[in-house]
């Protein structure tokens, strides 16, 4: 099936492409990848995801510094909605996570006992992610008779 891309869309594309390797960047970052996150879901699908996670022990330090027999204790979790979108005929997908974390630990400070407990939210995350190849829009009453193809796209966080 023929991309649904305009000539003008196509030249943006190109611009974009050409910008980001020519013009230097001043500074690296970190990407996350998510499994299959630009796969083409019919559109209309909503995901509600819930997660949690524990995990215990020591925590290790240099043997210079004052501080011995680190301990730490950390229950996390997550809520997340997603939402698979037609977004002018290009298929994509919504994400909102809300992460929550509760950490308690325990240390000796100059052979002295210091506590701490932490309870609060961590980074929320709202991402848009919109396939530009390969993966146009489906409905859920054609997904059987589609090919399944290689798909490309941008997400903005």
């Amino acid at each position: 099936m023929p991309s649904r891309l305009t000539a003008f869309q196509g030249c943006v594309w190109v611009a974009l492409v050409a910008v980001t390797i020519v013009v230097p960047g001043r500074s690296a970052h970190a990407q996350s990848l998510e499994p299959r996150s630009y796969v083409n879901t019919p559109v209309g699908i909503n995901f509600l995801l819930l997660g949690y996670g524990y995990t215990q022990g020591q925590v290790g330090f240099d043997a210079s510094t004052p501080i011995t027999d680190a301990r730490v204790h950390v229950h996390a979790g997550f809520l997340a909605y997603s939402r698979s979108l037609d977004l002018w005929g290009l298929s994509g997908k919504v994400l909102g996570v809300l992460p929550v974390a509760d950490a308690s630990g325990s240390a000796k400070l100059n052979g002295q006992e210091v506590e701490r407990d932490v309870l609060g939210l961590g980074d929320p995350l709202l991402r848009l992610s919109v396939n530009f190849f390969g993966a146009p829009p489906s409905r859920w009453t054609n997904t059987r008779r589609t090919t399944r193809t290689s798909s490309s796209g941008p997400a903005c966080r």
